[in-house]
């Protein structure tokens, strides 16, 4: 199926059938509900069509989804969300008026930028659905569909810092955005956008948070030790999945990501499909837990430690994991969001240790 959009041709395309109707699928759904459908509505409508949604993922062309394919887990979890990138949108049919009021919208950003007044103390740019709406001489109907659906997208996008909405009226939205929105402010089409935003994209191979100081504050200085940093190199894989994210600002989106592998790598532990806290309660609960991720020897502290992690692993997926999966997306604090990737690196490399202990049982 041909998609009439000015510069698709320059967007990644699906290789087979399977993967335009995943497309497909997932677009309907989004255009209809403002939400992202799980796994389990598109592997179903897919299988009704004869065709292996799981295949289709897993061979889907880099660009189109966001965090798919997954390197690290081969099947989703029923749960999962699957959302499309501007390029898998603008692949989808009936999706052209969006793609074009994409495109507006991120030059309309772009210039919010270039105008806002500088100084010490400013907020970030912002721009709000009010705005544009008047800017575009928008009718309210179109402000509150098609305008919302493109900020749902736009959010994710490079030199997009945070965006937040009320719950009481998703429509209100609101976008911020930094320097790096500058290059967009005369895109033409969604071709030319993607080629800017793939120079962008440049995929680093490992983060590593460094904000050390060169010599480190004494011990006794208390003044020193406010302002006191540490470098930390993330487990390989809360890397892979969050790299790119932190580096473009997306950092809600990053924190998301590093605790949905985390999730994955324990599901794939453990070989089961469950997800949330019935998940980390069959994983860590028990005198007798599926997987190992404690030091202690002596009962007591044992049984302490298990508790504790067992808390800290479903206390992770509910409050880290899920609020930025499904909640409001608010800006994230750029240190709240180190130290939450740092916590899912830690996670991940007791995770290492359980996987360890059990070869070594195994052998």
């Amino acid at each position: 199926m041909k998609i009439h959009v000015a510069g698709v041709q320059n967007l990644p395309a699906p290789a087979d059938e399977a993967q335009q109707e995943l497309l497909s699928v997932v677009w309907e759904h989004f255009s209809l509900t403002f939400e992202w459908p799980p796994f389990a509505y598109v592997d179903r409508r897919l299988d009704q069509s004869g065709m292996d949604a799981v295949a289709a993922l897993q061979n889907m062309p880099a660009g189109l989804m966001q965090g798919f394919p997954d390197v690290f887990r081969r099947e989703p979890s029923d749960d999962a969300m699957l959302p499309l990138t501007i390029a898998g949108a603008a692949r989808s049919p009936g999706s052209a008026d969006l793609v074009q009021l994409f495109i507006s919208l991120i030059r309309r950003l772009a210039e919010t930028e270039k105008l806002w007044p500088a100084g010490p103390g400013r907020e970030r740019p912002a721009l709000t659905s009010a705005e544009v709406a008047s800017d575009f001489g928008l009718p309210p109907s179109m402000a509150a569909q098609e305008l919302r659906l493109a900020f749902l997208i736009a959010r994710f996008e490079p030199g997009v810092t945070g965006s937040s909405f009320p719950p009481e009226d998703p429509s209100a939205w609101t976008l911020h955005a930094d320097r790096r929105i500058r290059p967009f402010r005369a895109v033409p089409d969604i071709g030319a956008y993607w080629r800017i935003r793939s120079a962008l994209l440049a995929p680093p191979d490992a983060l590593v948070i460094d904000t050390a100081p060169d010599s480190p504050p004494a011990p006794t200085d208390r003044a020193a030790l406010s302002t006191f940093s540490l470098n930390c190199e993330l487990h390989p894989a809360v890397a892979t999945a969050s790299a790119k994210l932190y580096r473009d600002g997306h950092l809600g989106q990053a924190v998301m990501q590093a605790f949905r592998t985390v999730e994955h790598r324990v599901q794939s532990l453990t070989g089961t499909a469950e997800s949330g806290k019935k998940l980390m309660g069959q994983a860590f609960g028990g005198d007798s837990p599926a997987l190992q991720v404690t030091r202690s020897t002596s009962a007591g502290s044992l049984r302490s430690e298990r508790e504790g992690f067992r808390e800290l692993f479903t206390g992770a997926v509910a409050a880290l994991r899920n609020v930025h999966a499904h909640g409001e997306h608010f800006d994230e604090d750029p240190a709240e969001a180190v130290e939450m990737l740092a916590f899912a690196s830690f996670l991940m490399r007791r995770l290492d240790q359980a996987e360890q202990k059990s070869a070594g049982s195994d052998s």
